[in-house]
């Protein structure tokens, strides 16, 4: 089955000053992480598809204990995170074992990291963010604890049921489309990607911007990943829908097209590039499909 993670390997450190004048700390890795195709239905090892464990680094002089939870964003205090992206309905899809790490002095200690999200054709077609808790158990007579908060992003497997969630204004499906570079059409000036299907899963009728973007590039990071192997599209003004506005009553649902331009010298974009479909309600998060030119 394919899959795809990306990662952000970027150490998260909080150091305190201890009593006796050295910092104490304890980092973590990744820092960010983004997995895409998660199959509804299917368990999915994380280590087992990738080699990769959560890495805890002990850097105090003593030995201690870290215990790992995993929760919403907002259940840890965390107000932002990546557009497009929604808490994850039950957080215990994400698990770890073991939750709890004794870890030696200035040492390293591992959690293999699962994902289990049942099988339901709800949760084809989701862009979810989990959280992470790690913190360090306090010994007798201590009054701080070290706590990390890494945020993770899951992208399940796309597919061509829109069903939202009971009361969400927003469906879509599929979540990826593919251009091919050698499809029929391009001689038009014009290549089709395919369709997407939008459904207004609320109780009262919903309007919807559609357009094409790619993230801006910004200190913070704060953006979407591309796709592993894919680059940003330099002019993603050159994928087009049929809609650029749309208003759907509740319960309904409307089939829009996506096309790639490939300009008046008939030029196609380079292979392996990708660039986000952004479809925004009036009310609720946006959310996007990738397109992909292969």
């Amino acid at each position: 089955m394919k899959s795809a993670i990306i990662l952000t390997l970027v150490a998260v450190l909080l150091l305190l000053g201890s009593s006796d004048g050295y910092p104490v700390g304890v980092a973590a890795e990744p820092g960010g992480l983004l997995i895409q195709y998660i199959k509804p239905g299917e368990p999915y090892d994380i280590e087992a598809r990738s080699g990769l464990r959560l890495k805890i680094s002990n850097r105090s002089s003593e030995q201690r204990t870290y215990r790992i939870s995993v929760a919403q964003p907002q259940q840890l205090g965390i107000e932002k995170w990546i557009e497009g992206y929604v808490p994850i309905p039950q957080p215990d899809w994400f698990s770890l074992e073991p939750a709890e790490i004794d870890i030696p002095p200035q040492s390293t200690g591992y959690a293999r990291m699962f994902i289990n999200i049942p099988a339901d054709s709800r949760y084809f077609n989701q862009h979810w963010v989990v959280a992470l808790a790690i913190q360090s158990v306090p010994k007798g007579g201590e009054v701080l604890t070290l706590a990390l908060r890494p945020v993770y992003y899951l992208e399940t497997k796309s597919g061509e049921d829109v069903s939202p969630r009971t009361g969400e204004s927003l469906g879509i499906g599929p979540t990826v489309l593919t251009c091919s570079r050698n499809l029929p059409g391009k001689e038009q000036g014009r290549i089709l990607c395919g369709e997407v299907k939008i459904h207004n899963g609320d109780s009262r009728p919903h309007a919807y911007s559609i357009s094409a973007e790619v993230p801006e590039i910004t200190a913070s990071g704060q953006n979407v990943s591309p796709s592993p192997g894919f680059s940003w599209l330099e002019n993603p003004a050159s994928v087009v829908a049929t809609e650029n506005h749309l208003t759907l009553k509740p319960g309904q649902s409307r089939t829009i097209g996506v096309r790639l331009l490939t300009g008046r010298d008939k030029v196609v974009p380079p292979q392996d590039r990708e660039c986000l479909l952004w479809i925004r309600p009036d009310k609720g998060s946006g959310r996007f499909v990738r397109i992909q030119i292969k």
